[in-house]
C-alpha cells in the first residue's frame, strides 16, 4: 500500500485555487526563501522581521500578515522542508517496508545536511520536534515510520505484538535526539547521518523476525563502525 494512501486520511478542505489565494502563497513562499537565505548568510540571530521585509520587499507588516510572528516564520521553514521530505518519501516504490523506513530517515537527514547553517539555526531557536513533527498538510516523519511500520507488521516482518505506532515514534525519537547533538554542534554531518541510521536499524532489528532481524543487525554494526571511525567536535 502507498504510503500516501495510508497515511493521509485528513479532513482538510481542498486548498483555495483562486487567483489571490495563488498570490498570497506566491508571497509567501517569497518570504520563505528570503529567510533561509539571509539565516544561511548571517545566522538566525541576526535576522530581523525588518531586515526580512527589507530583502522581500515587502513592509513590516505584511511579512506579519503573511507569515505571522517570527516563531511561526521558522516554524513554517521547517514545514516546506517536510513537505519536500514528503514528496521524496512518496516516490519510494522499491524496496521493503523495513528497507524504506531505512532510506526515508537518509531522505530527512539529507534535507537538513543541504542547508547545514539554516537547519541547526532554526532546530535550536525552536526545539528538535518543532516544525519536523507540526501537523501539516501530508504524513510527517513519525506518521511515515508508523505507516511503514504497519506495513512491515502486516507483512510479517515483526514480531507478534509489536505496536507499529510505538516503533514508529521510537524511530521518530531517535531521530530528532540525533539531530539536536548535531545542531548543537557536537556532531559531524557524517556521524549525523550515521546515527541517525544506527537508531533506526537498533530500533527495528530489536522487533523484526527472521530472515530480516540478522540483516538488520548488520547494518547497526556497519554504522556503529563508521560512528567510532569519525571525529567529533571538542
Amino acid at each position: 500500500m502507498a504510503i500516501a494512501s495510508e497515511l493521509s486520511r485528513s479532513t482538510t478542505p481542498p486548498p483555495d485555487t483562486s487567483l489571490r489565494a495563488r498570490q498570497k502563497r506566491d508571497r509567501l513562499h517569497h518570504i520563505l526563501d528570503v529567510t533561509e537565505d539571509l539565516i544561511d548568510l548571517h545566522g538566525e540571530a541576526a535576522v530581523t522581521t525588518e531586515a526580512i521585509a527589507e530583502a522581500a520587499g515587502f513592509s513590516a507588516p505584511t511579512i506579519y500578515n503573511l507569515a505571522g510572528t517570527r516563531e511561526q516564520l521558522l516554524t513554517t521553514v521547517m514545514v516546506r522542508s517536510m513537505e519536500t521530505f514528503r514528496r521524496e518519501v512518496e516516490a519510494l516504490t522499491r524496496g521493503t517496508p523495513l528497507e524504506r523506513g531505512a532510506e526515508a530517515v537518509r531522505i530527512c537527514t539529507g534535507i537538513f545536511l543541504t542547508r547545514e547553517r539554516l537547519y541547526k539555526d532554526v532546530v535550536l531557536r525552536l526545539g528538535g520536534p518543532a516544525g519536523v513533527g507540526s501537523a501539516h498538510e501530508g504524513p510527517t516523519p513519525d506518521q511515515v515510520q508508523i505507516g511503514l511500520m504497519r506495513e512491515a507488521a502486516a507483512a510479517g516482518m515483526l514480531v507478534k505484538g509489536t505496536s507499529p505506532e510505538v516503533l514508529g515514534r521510537q524511530i521518530f525519537m531517535s531521530f530528532i535526539g540525533a539531530m539536536s547533538v548535531w545542531a548543537a554542534g557536537r556532531m559531524v554531518n557524517e556521524a549525523f547521518e550515521a546515527q541517525t541510521l544506527h537508531g533506526y536499524y537498533a530500533s527495528v532489528s530489536a522487533y523484526a523476525t527472521e530472515p530480516y532481524r540478522p540483516r538488520l543487525e548488520k547494518r547497526m554494526r556497519r554504522q556503529a563502525r563508521k560512528l567510532a571511525q569519525l571525529p567529533q567536535p571538542a
